[in-house]
């Protein structure tokens, strides 16, 4: 709908595809959410204290033992979400990885509010992340214009780098995230 009328005032079909695909990611952090309402689900935590910023045991035990950088559990856990979330759905990827990978970020040290967060902004960036990124697939496949995947990937690459640059702002400043929440109790 949006990309005939983005075209017909001029924006390239490269941007105005990417510029679709990437504003697909937003819904996962706004009120409702159903990728925090899972995460919530799965990690026992309150689904009202997450959305607010949107406006196994043994193996946990076993690499929280190895004492390694927070920073490298999160690096971690950044992987094993990006790589497969590229080309498997974000609920699928927090039911398989969230049992395991929630109880080390955790001891880590990590706030499970704020690790909400940024999964789902892992989430976000994975399915726009090349060289599958399901969303560009979508946008392709549903555009009235003629679209290569080319023209959905070059659009999608400042978002992209946007994306990238929020989450290393949400991990560099975790209180953006937590404000609110900490002024609920």
């Amino acid at each position: 709908m949006a990309l005939p009328e983005m075209t017909k005032y001029g924006y390239s079909k490269r941007l105005s595809a990417g510029c679709i695909a990437a504003s697909g990611t937003l819904a996962s952090l706004n009120l409702p959410s159903i990728l925090m309402v899972v995460y919530a689900i799965i990690t026992e935590q309150s689904v009202g204290v997450l959305l607010i910023p949107g406006l196994v045991a043994n193996i946990s035990d076993i690499l929280l033992g190895l004492q390694l950088s927070p920073y490298l559990y999160l690096a971690s856990f950044a992987f094993v979400y990006l790589i497969p979330g590229m080309l498997i759905d974000p609920i699928a990827i927090m039911v398989m990885t969230l049992p395991v990978m929630f109880p080390i970020l955790t001891g880590a040290g990590f706030d499970p509010i704020w690790l909400g967060v940024i999964a789902i902004k892992l989430a976000e960036i994975s399915l726009i992340t090349p060289p599958v990124g399901l969303n560009v697939y979508v946008v392709r496949s549903a555009s009235p214009i003629p679209l290569t995947l080319e023209d959905v990937f070059a659009g999608i690459m400042p978002f992209l780098f946007l994306d990238i640059l929020t989450l290393g702002l949400l991990i560099a400043f975790p209180q953006i995230v937590l404000f609110l929440p900490s002024l609920m109790f």
